[in-house]
């Protein structure tokens, strides 16, 4: 009773469907339905948009059908999913609220699915608590009913929440849970989940565990052509400079930074170039680091690059600002850097018990 494309296995679905004539779906609106969900699972969200427009077409067609009602919630589903891509939450809020208003009690691999998305469209609109809760249903609901990938992918997306908290023991077992569910598939939600640890081990300054992660996430993406790679690549390279291998991690950050250009990640060039300030500090060229960090979406690359010119007052008014207005919404690790930076900035313009407080605001952050 659970389709194969909430099993991690939707191949032999996708391909089934694609030998199909349109006529055919027509005749069946539950098969572009189909179509679209395994467009999904297997990442080809450019390929979704024809057979929601298709199962939409074909449903209304098929109004005074028993299942009606169903198809209707189902598409709803679809269509949140499908702005879950593009990263529209209100779209994805409505959809996921019609999905759940039409679809039976009893279809609960899509009520899940539907389930997900809100907590994702919580995610978007950055209300994290509401967002975490959806996401802890979710992964209940899924193991209850057996849809392991609204499993894998609620797991994920709680791991990287908790992550961001600096819950990190807990998203470590979140990551390791979501990593049992898929077991050895080669899929592309397992990329994130060699990721989420290798950033975990990262922090604990675990570099062979970090490492060992960040290479299979990269792996697997050079494989499936999926975006987790760039992150891999740039903790690999962090790797490197951590272990003062400076012109291996700039030839990383290189390749990395051409691939975000092509595949146009705005969030991975920002990883790059943080990385890339900090190689390029690490190698002594603070005034090639000071231009790159010249972006105004790197505020603390920009703080470091400062603090390297030995312009610690306007380090730490650069600090300020960033915590000031992000300090509720930026994530947990982005703030331990800024006060790490912003003590460092504090005792170099004023060597005084203020650089001290703010360490000890970094320490209880830190600590567990």
């Amino acid at each position: 009773s659970m389709p194969l494309y909430f099993l991690e296995d939707a191949e032999p679905v996708l391909e089934w469907l694609q030998d199909q004539p349109p006529a055919f779906l027509d005749a069946h609106p539950p098969l572009w339905l189909m179509l679209a969900w395994s467009y999904l699972a297997t990442s080809l969200h450019s390929q979704i948009r024809a057979p929601m427009i298709g199962a939409e077409a074909a449903i209304e067609l098929a109004a005074e059908h028993p299942a009606y009602r169903s198809w209707r919630g189902e598409l709803s589903a679809v269509r949140a999913w499908e702005a879950v891509a593009r990263g529209d939450a209100l779209t994805i809020a409505r959809e996921a609220a019609l999905a759940l208003e039409w679809l039976p009690q009893d279809n609960l691999a899509v009520r899940t699915a539907a389930h997900c998305a809100l907590g994702v469209a919580h995610q978007f609109s950055g209300d994290r608590m509401a967002a975490q809760h959806v996401y802890g249903e979710v992964v209940a609901m899924a193991d209850a009913c057996g849809n392991r990938m609204m499993a894998v992918v609620a797991s994920i997306a709680l791991g990287h929440l908790q992550e961001n908290d600096n819950h990190l023991h807990l998203a470590a077992r979140t990551y390791g849970r979501a990593l049992q569910k898929l077991g050895d598939q080669p899929h592309s939600v397992a990329c994130e989940v060699h990721l989420g640890l290798a950033r975990i081990q990262y922090e604990w300054n675990d570099l062979v565990a970090a490492s060992a992660h960040a290479e299979k996430s990269s792996r697997l993406a050079a494989v499936l052509e999926c975006d987790a790679g760039l992150g891999a690549d740039v903790l690999l390279a962090q790797i490197l400079l951590s272990r003062a291998e400076t012109d291996a991690a700039l030839k990383l950050l290189t390749k990395a930074s051409t691939a975000a250009q092509t595949r146009n990640q705005h969030g991975g060039r920002l990883a790059i170039a943080n990385a890339q300030v900090q190689a390029l500090l690490q190698t002594g060229e603070v005034i090639a680091a000071a231009q790159l960090a010249q972006d105004p979406t790197l505020p603390l690359a920009r703080a470091w690059a400062l603090l390297a010119r030995g312009q610690a007052l306007q380090a730490h008014e650069c600090l300020t600002a960033f915590l000031d207005a992000s300090r509720a919404t930026a994530p947990a690790s982005e703030v331990l850097r800024a006060l790490l930076l912003d003590a460092l900035a504090l005792d170099a313009f004023d060597p005084s018990e203020a650089a001290l407080a703010v360490l000890d605001d970094a320490m209880a952050l830190a600590e567990p």
